[in-house]
């Protein structure tokens, strides 16, 4: 019998050593599918992270190219400006206008030229009213330096015809009589 007991024993010890075996399998198992199942969230809030920095960076680069744009535009738009003025400039020197634009005794055909011919520049708008520099400026702009006989003469016309000069002095005014002054603005 104690033989059977003996026997009885190791078999008991061994069936313990069996589920221990067992229990810590399964743990292992267990804490397995645990760093498996952390691994997996990890690896998802990385991908999430990783995500949100690409959106992140793909709105500031778009953003980025906008403002590019913006600027390239902008750039475009002065050098499309620039190239107008200097056309404007260049065809103003080729032109040869007409003596009955600055013969003018009206008041409202003298605004109208004026607003006609400087559109855009108030200054120059607001210069060209002036009674005084009318003749100046409408002359100037009608005739280039390319033909200053012709200014001369429009010049000569228009002061007799606003009553500037008077048909008995039968000089023709030399030049312009206009001063401007100029205020030289310097923008850091």
């Amino acid at each position: 019998m104690d033989k059977m007991i003996q026997k009885e024993r190791e078999k008991e010890k061994c069936i313990q050593t069996f589920l221990e075996r067992e229990a810590r399998r399964k743990n292992r198992v267990v804490k397995e599918k645990q760093a498996e199942q952390e691994l997996r969230e990890i690896k998802g809030e990385v991908e999430r992270q990783v995500k949100n920095i690409k959106h992140v960076f793909r709105s500031k680069m778009s953003k980025l190219k906008q403002e590019t744009e913006r600027i390239k535009m902008e750039k475009m738009k002065q050098l499309t400006n620039m190239k107008l003025r200097i056309t404007s400039m260049l065809i103003d020197q080729e032109s040869k206008g007409s003596v009955s634009n600055c013969k003018q005794d009206k008041e409202e055909n003298k605004v109208a030229y004026c607003n006609a011919r400087f559109p855009s520049t108030w200054f120059e708008n607001k210069f060209c009213r002036v009674k005084e520099n009318f003749c100046g400026v409408c002359c100037e702009k009608e005739f280039s330096v390319r033909f200053a006989d012709d200014r001369e003469k429009c010049l000569y016309e228009c002061r007799l015809a606003n009553g500037m000069i008077s048909s008995s002095s039968s000089t023709k005014v030399s030049g312009t009589n206009e001063t401007a002054t100029v205020e030289i603005i310097n923008n850091p």
